[in-house]
């Protein structure tokens, strides 16, 4: 789960998608099935590890419960120049964490989104899906 704002590149699921190469399949929408093969497709010709919830894995590389949008976790990225970067975040990577940690200087506050991430055993993802995002207290 990676997106671009005016101002950052964001991933989510950095460790599993940059370092494991591993993605799963959170899909939340009965009807986006026929979207989800070709995606699929895509990335298993990339090399990633497709996970759903019939594939044996522990999920390690996953930050289940709850997250926002610029928590440690995430990877950020600022647009603008080397000084810029320097200026907007502060760089703590190691392959331990993997981790990205913004500073608060130079992030829209107001995309920093609460959100869940729920297991697929909790019972609220769509057929074969490993994992949910969801509003914040879904699953209470």
């Amino acid at each position: 789960m990676n997106f671009i704002t005016a101002h950052h590149a964001v991933a989510v699921f950095p460790r599993s998608t940059f370092v494991n190469h591993t993605s799963y399949i959170c899909n939340n929408r009965p009807e986006a099935a026929e979207s989800t093969a070709a995606w699929m497709q895509k990335y298993k010709a990339r090399g990633f590890q497709i996970i759903d919830k019939c594939t044996p894995c522990d999920g390690h590389d996953i930050q289940f419960g709850n997250r926002e949008v610029f928590d440690n976790h995430s990877w950020i990225i600022p647009f603008g120049s080397t000084k810029d970067l320097v200026l907007q975040c502060r760089i703590v990577h190691t392959c331990d964490t993997g981790t990205l940690h913004p500073s608060s200087a130079g992030y829209d506050r107001a995309l920093n989104v609460p959100f869940q991430v729920l297991h697929w055993n909790i019972g609220v993802t769509c057929e074969n899906a490993y994992l949910r995002i969801a509003e914040p207290d879904l699953s209470t």
